[in-house]
């Protein structure tokens, strides 16, 4: 799919897309008593996003934007959802809720507006390989290395000699089938089938309203803004 067919997707009536499944929330507006919910996909300019929300708050004394901690396992995932539904109550309306946190399913009464943000597969894979050995600006990297499980890469070790080594984060699917398992959401079968992890994830991302591209920061901006 080319960008322009995407931006296309993204910002028309849903009614005039073709291809745009009946019900698919594509294109809706944005109810004006409606809490938002950001999916943080690791790497895709997320936190840059939040930080042009929090400028929207400055101007227009909207709710401060909440943060959900990280939880993108499935282990607990009945204490993930309970606490998505946590925050969604508490949250003045209208908000803007984010974290990384995969997409949940929740009752129609409960449901808020879902948006995200996606990058090209491996760019995004790259980025999150090397941030978790040096950090950035906001991230210090002695912590992040902490996060480094035993059989994890090394700080020094490049991407290429992760996979050499047979690194768990260089051949474990979790990490660059990140984006599918999100967007399929906190069914244990995300983690198990592939093909049903795709399959759902598909699904599901008709309930987006909207998902940008990091690629085309500025029109994801703008249609966010409408």
């Amino acid at each position: 799919m080319s960008s322009h067919t995407v931006r296309h997707t993204i910002c028309s009536p849903v009614d005039t897309v073709p291809g745009i499944p009946e019900g698919s929330l594509y294109g809706r507006p944005v109810p004006e008593a409606k809490t938002i919910m950001f999916n943080s996909v690791p790497k895709c300019g997320s936190r840059t996003l939040v930080w042009v929300f929090w400028d929207f708050v400055r101007q227009f004394a909207t709710p401060d934007p909440v943060y959900v901690e990280y939880m993108l396992s499935i282990r607990e995932y009945e204490k993930s959802i309970s606490k998505i539904r946590e925050q969604l109550a508490e949250q003045t309306r209208p908000g803007f809720i984010h974290g990384h946190y995969r997409y949940a399913e929740l009752p129609e009464n409960e449901r808020p507006v879902f948006a995200s943000m996606i990058r090209e597969p491996l760019s995004r894979y790259i980025s999150w390989y090397y941030f978790m050995r040096h950090g950035d600006a906001d991230m210090n990297k002695t912590q992040l290395l902490k996060n480094l499980g035993p059989h994890a890469a090394r700080p020094n070790e490049t991407l290429d000699e992760c996979f050499h080594n047979n690194r768990a984060d260089c051949k474990e699917p979790f990490y660059y089938e990140l984006n599918v398992r999100l967007f399929c959401g906190y069914d244990p079968q995300c983690d198990k089938n592939p093909q049903y992890a795709l399959n759902k994830a598909k699904e599901n991302l008709e309930k987006y309203m909207v998902i940008g591209l990091m690629e085309e920061y500025e029109d994801t901006l703008k249609v966010m803004e409408n």
